[in-house]
Order: C-alpha cells, then sequence, then structure tokens
C-alpha cells in the first residue's frame, strides 16, 4: 500500500498544473489530516504544502475554483498554524486496523457465543433424554451417553441410508436434489470467480471494456450483470434444494410446500434458460466484434495507448489500462500482427525509445504494472526474440479466457435446467402420490380401520411406523401386566373371601358336631373322628371350583 500511495503521488503535480489524482489526493490530506507518504515532508516538495498546513480550509476543495489545482495565492486565518506531522499511510494503516480489530473480535464473539449456545442445547437435550428414559431403566445408561450431535450425524446417516430403500421416483428425486445442489455450487463459483477475474475484475482494465460496445450493451455492464443474475438464480435454487430435502422429512404441510418448491424450481428453470440463450448470443457478438472495439480504443487520439512508463501520472489516457491488460491477460497488441498493431499509436510515434517496437510490458519477465524490473529489454522489445515476448494479441487472449467461463457455464446450465424438471416432475408424482394416500387413509379411518392400508414410501414414515408399533407392543405388555396384575389382586382378595366363608361355615359345623358329641356316645365319636365330615369336604370343593373359575373369569 506505501509503495502504490508512493507512486501515485510521483503524480501528483506535474509541472506545477492539477489533474485527477492531484484533487483526490489533496482530498484525502484534508479529510484524514496528513501529509505525505513514508515522511511527512515528501509533500513540502510540491506545491502541495498548502494543504499540509494545519489551519488548510476544507473550502480550497472546491473542485470548481481555480485554487484546487494552482497555489498562488492561499491566505489562512491566523497563518499556516504548521503542518500535518502524521503521515497518510500510518493513519490508513491505523484506521484499517481498528476496523479489522472490531471485526475480528465481534467475529470471535460470535464464535464464543455459539459454541457456548452447542453447549447448553446439549446439555438441555441430555436433561430431557434422561427424564424420558427415568421410567425405562434399561435404557437409561443409552440415553445418557446421547448428546444432540450424534443424534444429528445418526439422522442424517439413517436418512440418507434409508433412501436407497425408497421407490424409485423418491430415489431419482433424491439423487436429483443432490445433483441440483452441486451443480449450482459451481455455477456460483464461477459467477464469483468471474466477477472477481484478474482480467475482467481488474478495476484499471475495466476503464477500458467500459468503453467497449457489443451488441449495444457495455462490455463490463454485461459481464457484472451476468455475475449478479447468475449468483442470485443459483442461490435461489441451493435454497429451493434444502428445502426440497426437508420436505421429504416432514410429514406436515408436506402436500403444500412440495407444489411451492416445484413452482420456485419452475421459474427458476425458465429464467436459467433464458440466461443461457442471452448469454450465447452475447458471446457470439463478442467473438466477432471485440476485436474491431479494441482497436477502436487502441488507436484512439483521445485515450488510447500513449505511454509505456508514465501510466501513474497520465492518467487521461488508457495507457495504465493496456499496460495492465498486457500483464494480466499475458497478450500483446490488436489483431494479428501484434507489431503492426502498435505503428499508429501515440506510444510508437513520440514516446518510445530509439528501436523499440513493442513495450516493456509485453515482455514475458515483466509480471507487475509497476514496478518495473526493467525498462527496456533488448531481446523483448527490440529483437522481438521468440520465447521473450508474449506472442498472443489481446483480442485473443480475452475471447479465449471469455471461453473458458462460457463452456463452463453452458454445460454446467444445461444440466442445472435438465435436473430442475427432474426435480419438479418428481415433486409433483410425489405430492400428488400423497395426496392420494391421505386420502386412502381418511377413508380406512372412517371405515372403522378396516380400509386398504397405506404404502408408505417415506423412510420416516417408516421409523414412525417402528416405533409406533414399539410403542403400541409396549403398551399391550403394560396392560398385561397391569391386567394381571389386577387378576391377581382380585383373585387373592376374592380367595381370602371364600376361605373366611369357608372357616366360617366350617367352625361353625365343628361346633353343632361337638354338640352332637356330648349326646351321642362313644363309637359315635370314634366314627366321627376317624371319617372326615361329608359336608366339610363339600364345602372346600366349592371353594376351590370358585378360584378356578374365579381365575379364568374375564376382565369385564
Amino acid at each position: 500500500m506505501k509503495f502504490q500511495l508512493w507512486l501515485q503521488q510521483l503524480g501528483y503535480f506535474i509541472e506545477g498544473s492539477g489533474n485527477e489524482i492531484t484533487t483526490k489526493w489533496n482530498d484525502m490530506i484534508m479529510t484524514l489530516q496528513c501529509c505525505g507518504v513514508n515522511h511527512n515532508n515528501e509533500t513540502y516538495t510540491t506545491n502541495g504544502i498548502k494543504f499540509c498546513c494545519k489551519n488548510a480550509h476544507p473550502r480550497i476543495l472546491d473542485s470548481a475554483g481555480y485554487n484546487t489545482n494552482f497555489y498562488s495565492s492561499f491566505d489562512y486565518l491566523g497563518g499556516c498554524g504548521g503542518y500535518k506531522t502524521e503521515t497518510c499511510a500510518d493513519v490508513i494503516l491505523f484506521k484499517t486496523k481498528m476496523f479489522v480489530g472490531w471485526f475480528l473480535a465481534i467475529v470471535l464473539l460470535q464464535i464464543v457465543l455459539e459454541i457456548i449456545g452447542f453447549v447448553f442445547v446439549s446439555k438441555e437435550y441430555l436433561v430431557i433424554m434422561l427424564t424420558k428414559s427415568a421410567g425405562n431403566p434399561t435404557g437409561a445408561t443409552l440415553n445418557a451417553k446421547s448428546v444432540i450431535f450424534r443424534k444429528m450425524v445418526k439422522e442424517i446417516k439413517s436418512f440418507c441410508v434409508s433412501n436407497w430403500k425408497r421407490s424409485k421416483i423418491s430415489l431419482v428425486h433424491f439423487i436429483s436434489l443432490g445433483c441440483l445442489f452441486i451443480f449450482n455450487i459451481v455455477v456460483l463459483c464461477l459467477a464469483i470467480n468471474i466477477r472477481f477475474d484478474k482480467v475482467f475484475g481488474n478495476s484499471d482494465v475495466q476503464e477500458l471494456f467500459s468503453r467497449i460496445n457489443v451488441t449495444d450493451q457495455i462490455f463490463t455492464r454485461s459481464i457484472n450483470i451476468f455475475s449478479i443474475v447468475t449468483v442470485t438464480f443459483s442461490s435461489v435454487s441451493i435454497a429451493v434444494a434444502i428445502l426440497s430435502i426437508f420436505v421429504m422429512v416432514l410429514p406436515k404441510w408436506k402436500s403444500v410446500l412440495s407444489f411451492v418448491s416445484a413452482g420456485v424450481l419452475c421459474i427458476v428453470a425458465v429464467a436459467n434458460l433464458l440466461q443461457e440463450g442471452l448469454w450465447v448470443i452475447f458471446f457470439n457478438n463478442v467473438s466477432s466484434e471485440l476485436e474491431d472495439e479494441l482497436m477502436k480504443q487502441f488507436n484512439s487520439t483521445n485515450g488510447g495507448y500513449d505511454y509505456s512508463d508514465k501510466s501513474a501520472t497520465r492518467d487521461w489516457s488508457l495507457s495504465l489500462s493496456w499496460n495492465t491488460l498486457f500483464v494480466q491477460a499475458e497478450c500483446c497488441g490488436v489483431g494479428p500482427m501484434i507489431e503492426s498493431s502498435f505503428k499508429s499509436t501515440y506510444w510508437y510515434l513520440y514516446d518510445r525509445s530509439a528501436g523499440q517496437r513493442i513495450p516493456v510490458q509485453c515482455c514475458i519477465s515483466q509480471t507487475n504494472v509497476f514496478p518495473y524490473s526493467t525498462r527496456t529489454d533488448s531481446n523483448c522489445s527490440t529483437s522481438m526474440l521468440d520465447g521473450y515476448y508474449r506472442s498472443q494479441s489481446c483480442d485473443v487472449a480475452v475471447k479465449e479466457r471469455l471461453e473458458i467461463y462460457s463452456t463452463i457455464f453452458i454445460v454446467f446450465m444445461a444440466m442445472i435446467i435438465f435436473v430442475e424438471i427432474c426435480c419438479v416432475v418428481t415433486t409433483l408424482l410425489n405430492a400428488i402420490r400423497f395426496k392420494k394416500d391421505t386420502k386412502m387413509m381418511q377413508v380406512s379411518v372412517k371405515a372403522g380401520g378396516k380400509g386398504v392400508g397405506i404404502r408408505k414410501d417415506n423412510a420416516t414414515q417408516k421409523v414412525g411406523d417402528n416405533a409406533k408399533k414399539k410403542r403400541n407392543q409396549r403398551n399391550k405388555e403394560d396392560n398385561r401386566a397391569n391386567r394381571s396384575s389386577k387378576n391377581e389382586l382380585r383373585l387373592s382378595v376374592r380367595t381370602v373371601d371364600l376361605h373366611k366363608k369357608a372357616n366360617t361355615i366350617v367352625q361353625e359345623n365343628i361346633e353343632d358336631i361337638i354338640e352332637l358329641q356330648s349326646i351321642k356316645s362313644m363309637e359315635f365319636e370314634d366314627k366321627v373322628n376317624d371319617k372326615p365330615d361329608k359336608p366339610t369336604d363339600n364345602i372346600r370343593q366349592e371353594v376351590d371350583e370358585l378360584a378356578r373359575n374365579d381365575i379364568t373369569m374375564p376382565d369385564n
């Protein structure tokens, strides 16, 4: 940054007259209250010394005024008041560090809060699992070891694996959504890359491209619109793909969301088809018109190629844009004859050194516009030996670079349109089938549960059915256990009552027998003692029979 500022400071003044750089430099000095780049006294050597005064008033920045670029009559209230001591480079670096520091602090705080939030959510999930498993001692240990991250990974793995067991339509739909997501990521990266490409996204080269018209459209504007539109529709497609995947696992609002995603995909597919057609037309016109448009700007008397070593100061020409294009696109000249294309330029007629045939920026040894590794290269710029200079013209280099982007864009966009059509068709088929299954389920419920069973293709529904079956089975076992315990309790109560009754009857009979024994003789008493009493045996048989009948007695 310091080097670039120092380079621009060299063009601060040109023999006492001002230019665009002069105006911007004065604005920076007044706004940042600084002076110089490496030392504060660097600007003192130029007429800009009056802007370095502490008492300089902002009114002197009036671009319409005579004093903006010519400094003959500046009067300050109270005099100059001394000169500014801070350099512009230090002020810019300080402000940059301050903003970067705030940015990093906020991002770090955000990361810490997200980690804390994740930990608390995991703990809360663990408490919920332990609360749910409190009544199930056998599963308590397993649930206690579960955390939310494992649960998420397990569910995602189960969902992906179960999709291979789906019907063919659901499987095609799932694969199409995955392909749609990947293809749109590629196109999104392509659009972002072309926007920041070293040629198409270079601010110095864009000044040249902004003067080129292709199919009545500015070249730079077309590239920017292409990037914005592609990023927008690719992002929408990615969002719809994610929404469609969630729709596959959501039982509620599934039909409505399926039709919504299908409608959005239809709109995006039509827009992508239109975008691809317009881009093909634009690229074909660029291939046929770019050479002529570049040649017009190359030999233009109002801003063509004028200088090879004064681009920093002669900013009213396109020399800086051309030199940057030569280095970044690794090209030289325009048209099939490289040397001949320079012969009608201002540089070739008035500014080149003796014997130079091409500028030094066309040499392979040059990798930067500034600084030069050497201002002259005899093997390259004078002798034009093979392997020392770039032999490809700039119109061909730009077209080939644009063709690479176009090929990738057209191929992947065609695949995206095809996949979007597949997603729309499979989404509609799944939504229609889901609607039919819902109606069948409603009919079966109205018929008292005797209707036809519904075939469920969704893996989540299968898992839900299995879980429901397990819950029902567990509930049945619990009901059986409760029923058996109730029966045992009821049986024990009834048995106790019957035994009490039987004991009472037996006791009464025994008392009667004792009374009879006192009246009868001893022989009858012996017979009574040797033989069990018949009524007693009948009573006991009654008790046993009642007990057996009570065991097999139903609950109702």
